[in-house]
């Protein structure tokens, strides 16, 4: 990793801006990697109790006067969702929710839901202050929060600010405090939307104003999904009714829009919701649907995925 930079950390990408403190006699010197506001992403938090998905922040400063690492003072904090607000891709689908966005998990190993450090001299949640050598051995801070199961691009806004008579190089006017912005994507990467109808379904569901656009998959489960419809109109003649996928970027579908449970599941892209009275009118319970048994079966060819798992009223479920 290179000195001096402000790194966040996510699954699977590692950005930074580099950071260089001179002495104020020195020439201003400009030295920056992604110079950038930072971006980073993390699969959002499951609903398993004993997991979660992780958010690495490594914040420092190097001196190019002394050659090593500077102790200089920080700030980090969540301040909400990358703006605009009200775009699908940084809202994670939710709209006209009731209570409190969740911007980081809170959960029995975390209940204040906050931004983890050892020498934390704020002591809000979503807000951390302190020293980049704080921590010995380490010679640059390092914050750790993690993610919410809700789904969405956070913004974060850190400061690192100089030793005294020292002072960032790149800087006009040249000063000792640096604001970095950064955007952190949470969510399921890859997901793609089942189109509202096609040849052998419609789609049909409720809750379109608190979740528009609900009907996203993997695309081997957008795939099997045409199949089973497929299968399901050549065995009744009628069009499949779907229900509820995943939302555009995955993570906690909350159907009550308060961000709370009940889907467990929903998250990644791996299950559908079938309604019990498909397009042509007729109604059958899950375990009295043998058309729809049987046509899950078939794209199954022989293998575990897809299921169909029968929930309490006879509500159908397919587990891809």
């Amino acid at each position: 990793m290179e000195a001096g930079a402000v790194h966040i950390v996510g699954k699977a990408i590692k950005v930074g801006i580099a950071l260089s403190v001179c002495a104020p006699w020195t020439s201003a010197i400009t030295y920056a990697e992604c110079a950038d506001s930072a971006y980073a992403s993390a699969r959002p938090s499951p609903a398993k109790p004993a997991q979660y998905s992780p958010i690495t922040v490594v914040l420092g400063c190097y001196s190019i006067f002394t050659g090593g690492f500077a102790n200089c003072a920080f700030t980090y904090k969540v301040v909400g969702l990358t703006p605009p607000e009200s775009d699908p891709a940084n809202n994670g689908g939710h709209f006209e929710h009731v209570g409190i966005r969740p911007l980081v998990l809170a959960d029995e190993r975390n209940p204040g839901g906050g931004v983890l450090y050892p020498r934390d001299a704020d002591g809000s949640p979503l807000r951390v202050a302190g020293n980049t050598q704080e921590v010995p051995p380490l010679a640059q801070a390092v914050l750790r929060h993690p993610a919410p199961q809700v789904s969405g691009r956070l913004a974060v806004v850190s400061t690192i600010t100089a030793p005294a008579g020292q002072f960032f190089c790149f800087l006009d006017p040249a000063g000792r405090t640096l604001l970095t912005y950064a955007v952190i994507d949470v969510g399921i990467p890859g997901l793609e939307s089942l189109p509202a109808s096609g040849t052998d379904y419609q789609v049909v569901r409720g809750g379109t104003a608190e979740h528009p656009d609900g009907t996203n998959g993997t695309p081997g489960t957008v795939r099997k999904l045409l199949e089973i419809a497929g299968y399901y109109r050549d065995a009744t003649g009628s069009m499949l009714s779907v229900n509820d996928l995943s939302l555009p970027a995955g993570g906690l579908f909350d159907i009550h829009s308060n961000w709370q449970k009940p889907h467990q599941t929903h998250r990644e892209g791996l299950d559908a919701d079938i309604n019990r009275q498909n397009i042509g009118g007729t109604f059958a319970k899950c375990l009295d649907d043998r058309a729809l048994a049987k046509s899950v079966l078939l794209a199954a060819a022989g293998g575990t995925r897809p299921y169909l798992y029968c929930e309490e009223d006879g509500l159908k479920h397919i587990d891809f």
